[in-house]
């Protein structure tokens, strides 16, 4: 599997190791597998066949977001863009993206010079494509991109990373909280409104393992520790202890034998250089290894 981290692309195996292999240097924000690898990095986009030679494509200077559906790859970018690649092998920017998007808001909003960025991307099985900006919300196309619809009401603007879940379905998880829509954004609702779970609101990654929906959040208020990870099922919430002592969980994939994740420290501030752990639950936590620096994305092989 290979591992994004604040300073450089890993691989390693699914088993406890004692070294990483690095592929990529500088910040590596998200990891897609498709027919090839593709790395969004702060450097660009980069595909590999073999996960060995890695060639940059010509999209933008810094790629945050990437995904796609067997048809087409999707990228988004900072400043927040959205680009397109479909069977002819040519790159497009949706031009409309930029047309629909409140940019005027977004650059009120966030904290960097160039405004907003295109933190996730995610498709549902009928090939809706949404968006998630941060800071800026959700942007929704049901066209592949040729159009795009702003469905942020009712959703926090700090999207950091969309999960779909099924048609019309996605889970977003935000700087303040964890919202779900059933009709593809036309409205929100949030998830984690449990009392006592209320200091855990800033969700940095979401997925679903064996039926439920598993979600991380940094805790920010007096004895919350560093960081929770929750699962959400029929039963109700439920908080999963972890062997992480001075981090939470930053990126997430699923295989039959288990959930992989990668770790950043989150104890006075994140710790983007320092080690990150890799571990693994399928029931019980299991820490396969180290690498060099602050997690941020992981993929299976």
């Amino acid at each position: 599997m290979l591992v994004g981290t604040h300073e450089g692309l890993y691989r390693v195996p699914r088993e406890p190791f004692e070294s990483a292999e690095q592929l990529l240097d500088g910040r590596i924000n998200d990891l897609w597998r498709g027919d090839s690898w593709y790395a969004a990095t702060d450097a660009g986009l980069f595909e590999s066949t073999d996960g060995e030679q890695w060639q940059r494509q010509s999209v933008a200077e810094s790629v945050v977001a990437v995904t796609g559906d067997g048809a087409c790859v999707f990228a988004g970018t900072y400043p927040a863009r959205v680009f397109a690649r479909d069977a002819t092998g040519e790159w497009q920017e949706a031009e409309q993206f930029r047309a629909c998007a409140d940019t005027g808001r977004w650059a009120d909003r966030s904290p960097r010079s160039d405004g907003s960025q295109v933190r996730s991307i995610a498709v549902d099985p009928t090939g809706r494509i949404v968006a998630g900006v941060e800071v800026g919300g959700a942007l929704v196309s049901e066209d592949r991109g040729a159009t795009w619809t702003d469905r942020s009401e009712g959703l926090h603007d700090d999207v950091h990373e969309l999960h779909p879940v099924g048609a019309e379905e996605f889970v977003a998880a935000t700087g303040n909280g964890l919202y779900r829509t059933t009709n593809a954004g036309r409205s929100w609702q949030r998830l984690d409104t449990d009392f006592r779970d209320f200091w855990y609101n800033y969700h940095r990654t979401v997925t679903t393992h064996d039926g439920s929906l598993f979600t991380s959040a940094a805790g920010w208020g007096p004895d919350t520790g560093t960081g929770g990870v929750f699962r959400y099922g029929d039963d109700g919430v439920d908080r999963i202890e972890t062997p992480v002592d001075t981090g939470f969980l930053v990126g997430c994939a699923v295989a039959s034998e288990g959930l992989y994740a990668v770790t950043l420290q989150c104890g006075d501030g994140f710790g983007q250089s320092h080690p990150a752990e890799v571990v693994r639950y399928d029931g019980e936590w299991t820490t396969l290894g180290t690498v060099p620096a602050g997690g941020r994305c992981l993929e299976l092989g």
